[in-house]
């Protein structure tokens, strides 16, 4: 049996297309995360408005740390055609 060490582990961000009502949005897929954020950038773009406030603070991929500034729920993620998934997302001020 082969033992694996995870300094030899390359590791690559995977990402995947989703649709969130009429646009299209590249997104890193993270199977660990316990939660889900996207930018104000991106919610504005999208139409999205917070519909509560949050007390959620993420550590993002680079190791920063970043307060939600809202959640918005039922935001309607399409992974693939006719797979609909109801998420609640919150909101981060940061791109």
């Amino acid at each position: 049996m082969a033992v694996i060490e995870e300094d030899d582990i390359n590791t690559t961000t995977v990402y995947s297309k989703i649709n969130i009502g009429d646009k299209t949005v590249k997104v890193p897929v993270d199977c660990g995360a316990a939660k889900t954020c996207m930018s104000k950038s991106l919610a504005d773009a999208l139409g999205l408005e917070t519909d509560a406030a949050s007390e959620s603070v993420f550590t993002l991929g680079n190791g920063s740390k970043q307060p939600a500034l809202g959640v918005i729920y039922d935001v309607p993620i399409e992974v693939q055609e006719d797979l609909i998934i109801p998420c609640t997302v919150e909101s981060k001020g940061q791109n």
